[in-house]
């Protein structure tokens, strides 16, 4: 084994540590997947925040209209956030929801405008760019009869993925799905996602509704609910889908706030990588850091060792005339097929990885095919993955502002 192999092998057995964790906690939790039947129906409110969302928003209230949950147990209300275009207008055709207006931007104030205004004891956030299934609401209030949740956050999806981008980003919300729900099977999950996630109205009333200055307020509040030893659930059969990037510039501007939200509030609520907070300080939060540092650690050693490889070929190249016989070795060797450590660990990951899509697909409900998606996610992904969180930290350690709901933060 070469001596560059040795950090090879190292991060490719972190990996497959987790993987197996994983895996396990499914297979020991395998009847705990699906959501409870629901007894009682708590009110909900779900608050739609909208910023120039003409071209979704109809399809967003229309699916919640269309919710199976009984009609005077959960209210509609759209908070219209400075739109210059015609969101407010196509709002006002529904008779039946609650509209109001925020003219401080951002949609942390919008969420909170709405949460004054909101009568339920449950609390959901739906972006305006999303919409969800008939079941949603009756399937994730279902969770609230256990009086220790705090939180239910439903499966993330996309919807209509055909370009290679969209494919990528259709993978990546799949892989999502289960894994938010096994992140809640051990203790708590690092991030509710905006989409529906459901909250009880007590809790976001006492701790001060959503934090107005962060770039990840879904990010902020779920941190929150895990220092205050709460309990954020899951409900993978649950499905909210979202209208993917289609473009690398908005994919940039978006993954850039995401990403940067992560960072500044892990590090507010840094207090958390404690025991007391049992799995979720001890194992869950460490992983989800040590994934993305050696995540990109990988990337960046795999391209500078395919850099260097190519400047020694160039280099042989010119050295033996561009004599390719002489350049290659076309004697057989039959020890060419030999399989090592690096070449085995890597297999495995794929195999568990591939078993984790299946689970993702198959509880989650999920019918768009994947594996024209899985070619591009493996070609693509991790050079993405890494060169925006590369950004992300320069744009932090150089304290250079993000634009984000008509202001920069």
């Amino acid at each position: 084994m070469q001596k560059y192999d040795l950090f090879t092998i190292s991060m490719l057995f972190f990996f497959l540590f987790i993987a197996v964790v994983y895996l396990i906690t499914f297979l020991e939790n395998k009847n705990k997947i699906k959501s409870p039947k629901i007894k009682n129906y708590p009110k909900i409110s779900i608050l739609v925040p909208a910023y120039n969302e003409e071209k979704t928003i109809e399809k967003t209230i229309n699916s919640l209209i269309k919710q199976n949950y009984p009609k005077d147990k959960f209210e509609i209300i759209v908070i219209d956030n400075n739109s210059t275009d015609k969101t407010l207008e196509i709002a006002k055709k529904y008779k039946n929801i609650i509209i109001i207006s925020e003219k401080k931007p951002g949609k942390g104030c919008a969420m909170n405008a709405g949460l004054r205004a909101a009568t339920g004891d449950i609390i959901g956030a739906l972006d305006s760019d999303s919409f969800v299934l008939p079941n949603a609401l009756k399937r994730m209030a279902a969770h609230f009869e256990d009086p220790e949740i705090t939180s239910v956050t439903p499966s993330i999806k996309v919807w209509g993925a055909n370009t290679w981008l969209e494919k990528v980003q259709h993978l990546e919300y799949l892989s999502g799905a289960i894994f938010r729900k096994l992140f809640a099977l051990l203790g708590g999950i690092p991030i509710t996602a905006g989409p529906l996630t459901l909250y009880r109205k007590e809790f976001l009333k006492k701790t001060g509704g959503w934090d107005e200055k962060t770039l990840g307020e879904d990010i902020e509040l779920c941190l929150r609910v895990e220092s205050k030893f709460g309990k954020n659930d899951n409900a993978i059969d649950v499905n909210v889908y979202t209208t993917p990037v289609n473009n690398l510039k908005d994919l940039y501007n978006q993954r850039l706030r995401w990403y940067r939200g992560f960072i500044d509030n892990i590090y507010k609520y840094r207090h958390l990588f404690s025991k007391k907070h049992g799995n979720f300080g001890l194992f869950i939060l460490p992983v989800s850091v040590l994934v993305i540092i050696f995540g990109g650690s990988m990337t960046i050693y795999g391209i500078y060792q395919v850099l260097k490889n190519l400047i020694k070929f160039i280099q042989n190249l010119i050295l033996y005339e561009f004599n390719l016989e002489k350049l290659f070795d076309f004697n057989f060797d039959p020890y060419f097929l030999n399989i090592d450590a690096i070449t085995i660990t890597t297999g495995l990951l794929l195999i568990i990885g591939i078993t984790f899509l299946i689970l993702a697909q198959k509880h989650s409900e999920e019918k768009q095919p994947w594996i024209t998606a899985l070619i591009y996610f493996m070609l693509t992904y991790s050079i993405m993955y890494t060169t925006l969180w590369t950004i992300t930290i320069f744009y932090k350690i150089t304290k250079r502002k993000i634009r984000w709901g008509g202001r920069y933060i």
